[in-house]
């Protein structure tokens, strides 16, 4: 207990890092969700795998409104590479990235390409992490032309976090995850939440969680994120409650 209170007192100070992302107007919406994801890879050496992780959401209330029941599914794919030097460990992924919207007013798709780079830190029990997602959408069909679904727009997702061990099957963890429009498309207009995004800060996500290895090779981790939407003139337009559940598993093939 008394080491689960310092991941807590150091989760509370990740949420303070997060705080000035967020707006000081009051958000128009407030949901609740689940979101699940696997993560499956399967490693042919020590340093080379391949990762597939499908992920799907469902969104169970919505204040004000009704809320939107399932309404994305996504796919990832590719390969992930890693090299340890002493405390230290690399990691680098290109994945290709589909995503699969469904509301009311009709269903959208995008094709993106992510460009993942990983540093870890480990010291005793703690582990200290930086991941860089850069999310290149290069294809959506929320737009009615061709010119228009093909176009490019850049999202840099930043996830730092940091873990410790409680024993060798559990550890508990809190991140945040600012996400930042970098370049947006000449063409198509800014769609956010199924097209090509636009510059500046669109979201944060502040997540706080814990992990279980229940065999080697297989780890369930389950986490609260809160997620705040942004927008340039109106500050905070929605905030999202999350349970997020991520089922790891590796295939060792050498």
């Amino acid at each position: 207990m008394h080491y689960l209170g310092r991941a807590l007192t150091l989760a509370a100070a990740l949420c303070l890092l997060g705080a000035p992302y967020r707006a000081e107007a009051a958000p128009t919406a407030s949901t609740g969700r689940t979101y699940f994801q696997g993560n499956f890879n399967a490693a042919f050496t020590p340093n080379l795998a391949l990762s597939i992780l499908p992920a799907t959401r469902y969104e169970y209330t919505r204040t004000p409104g009704e809320s939107t029941g399932h309404y994305q599914d996504e796919f990832f794919v590719g390969p992930t590479v890693n090299y340890a030097f002493g405390d230290f460990t690399l990691k680098g992924s290109l994945w290709y990235y589909l995503t699969s919207s469904y509301a009311p007013s009709g269903n959208t798709r995008t094709q993106n390409v992510e460009l993942i780079p990983t540093l870890e830190y480990r010291t005793g029990p703690w582990r200290f992490s930086e991941r860089l997602m850069f999310h290149n959408i290069l294809h959506s069909t929320a737009y009615k032309t061709s010119t228009e679904r093909n176009g490019y727009s850049l999202a840099l997702r930043s996830l730092t976090q940091v873990r410790r061990a409680l024993s060798p099957e559990w550890g508990v963890s809190a991140a945040v995850e600012p996400f930042l429009g970098l370049v947006e498309d000449g063409e198509a207009p800014v769609n956010n939440s199924g097209g090509f995004w636009g510059e500046g800060l669109r979201l944060n996500r502040i997540y706080l969680g814990f992990d279980w290895r229940a065999a080697p090779n297989l780890t369930v981790a389950p986490q609260y994120i809160m997620e705040t939407v942004h927008s340039d003139d109106e500050g905070v337009m929605a905030v999202h409650h999350y349970l997020y559940v991520t089922l790891s598993y590796t295939l060792v093939l050498y």
